[in-house]
């Protein structure tokens, strides 16, 4: 009876460590916040995309910016143990009025990458053997949507952004006269485009093929 006790308190604790886990918007890190005035802050910063707002901290005071006030800023992210770069562009694609958001930065070229985070609560089922009932636990969890950025055609607007719904047919026809080698070099190298990793990979390539090739030396 006590190890059963004892078991089932060690589950409950490994289980509340699990489902309590941080995410990089749930702490403070390092870093520098560039204004629209063409100041530049450095210290402690916080971020929430779902919420649009970014947190600075000095001293004992904490002031709220927003896409408004701010052109960017990089943190060094104490979560995922990486610098992190986030820009601030406008996005709608159901009108012309277009907020400021911001977005982090993946890749930056003639096709650029970008990036919006969301944290959700997931619930999931657990069985304890010991006692032979089930209880629920929730966790939060970290969603990213993508999108896509090239200069715009149009004369009243500097860029285009599109979200990536994560098909392949969408993917490569961003991609225009290019379709084709993206379309092989997705194959050739087995490329998850369906995750960050494969995306970076992928825009990467169709931004190498714009790069002008290298004369050889007389």
């Amino acid at each position: 009876m006590a190890k059963r006790v004892i078991f089932s308190v060690f589950f409950f604790l490994l289980t509340v460590w699990v489902f309590a886990q941080e995410h990089s918007q749930d702490v403070w890190h390092e870093g520098k916040v560039v204004l629209r005035s063409g100041d530049t802050l450095k210290g402690e910063l916080k971020y929430d995309l779902s919420e649009n707002i970014l947190q600075y901290k000095f001293g004992n005071r904490i002031v709220t910016l927003t896409p408004k006030k701010t052109t960017g800023f990089i943190i060094d992210d104490n979560v995922l143990k990486r610098e992190r770069v986030f820009a601030v562009f406008g996005y709608n694609p159901y009108s012309t009025y277009k907020p400021l958001l911001f977005f982090e930065i993946l890749v930056i070229g003639r096709l650029s990458l970008l990036a919006r985070e969301s944290v959700y609560i997931e619930t999931l089922p657990q069985f304890d053997y010991f006692t032979n009932t089930t209880f629920y636990s929730t966790r939060r969890m970290v969603d990213y949507a993508y999108f896509f950025m090239k200069k715009s055609s149009r004369k009243d607007q500097d860029y285009d952004i599109m979200e990536y719904s994560e098909k392949k047919k969408q993917l490569v026809q961003v991609m225009g006269s290019k379709e084709d080698q993206v379309k092989d070099f997705i194959k050739e190298n087995k490329v998850a485009y369906g995750t960050r990793e494969g995306l970076i990979q992928v825009v990467n390539y169709y931004n190498s093929l714009y790069k002008p090739k290298k004369k050889d030396a007389d």
